[in-house]
C-alpha cells in the first residue's frame, strides 16, 4: 500500500512540473529594458512573447517631466499591467500609486510629493477618469477638485532635479 502511495505522489509531481513548469519559468522578474513594446503589448526581446511576471527597475527614459528619478516594480501578465504598480522617487518615497487590469489603469490613483505628502488622487475605470478628483497643496489642503486634467507632474522631483 505505501508502495502505490508513493508512486501516485511520484506521478502527482512529474504531472505537475510537465504542465506548470513553463509556467515558473516565464514568472520571473525583469525590468523594461529587458523587454520590447509591441501593438501595446510588453515582449521578451530573446523570444518576442509576451511577458509575464515582475517588473522592477529605474524608469529611465520612461517617464514625463522628470525623468530617471525614480524607480517602479508591478506585474505584467501577458505583456500587459495587471495589479497595484507602485513608483518611487530618487529618495525612496511613493511617488505614485496605481491600479491596472488588463493593461488598462483601473482604480484608485495616488500621488504623491517628493517629502511623502499627498499630492493628488481620483479613481480610473477601463483607463478612463472617473468621479471627483483632488490635488492638493504641500501643507495638505485640498486646493483642486473634480479636474480631469491628466495626471499632473507637479510633485515628481526634489529641487535637485529641477527638470
Amino acid at each position: 500500500m505505501l508502495s502505490f502511495s508513493l508512486k501516485m505522489w511520484g506521478l502527482n509531481i512529474c504531472f505537475f512540473m510537465m504542465f506548470f513548469h513553463p509556467i515558473i519559468v516565464v514568472s520571473g522578474e525583469s525590468s523594461f529594458d529587458d523587454l520590447i513594446r509591441k501593438g501595446g503589448i510588453w515582449l521578451e526581446k530573446s523570444t518576442d512573447s509576451p511577458f509575464t511576471g515582475k517588473m522592477k527597475g529605474l524608469m529611465l527614459g520612461l517617464s514625463r517631466g522628470c525623468k530617471g528619478c525614480k524607480t517602479y516594480q508591478g506585474r505584467l501578465v501577458e505583456g500587459k499591467p495587471q495589479g497595484k504598480w507602485d513608483y518611487f522617487h530618487d529618495n525612496g518615497q511613493l511617488y505614485q500609486s496605481k491600479v491596472f487590469r488588463n493593461g488598462k489603469l483601473n482604480g484608485e490613483f495616488v500621488s504623491y510629493y517628493y517629502d511623502g505628502g499627498l499630492c493628488q488622487k481620483g479613481e480610473y475605470i477601463s483607463g478612463k477618469m472617473i468621479g471627483e478628483w483632488e490635488r492638493y497643496n504641500k501643507n495638505g489642503t485640498s486646493w483642486i477638485k473634480n479636474d480631469r486634467s491628466p495626471e499632473c507632474d507637479m510633485c515628481l522631483c526634489s529641487s535637485e532635479h529641477p527638470d
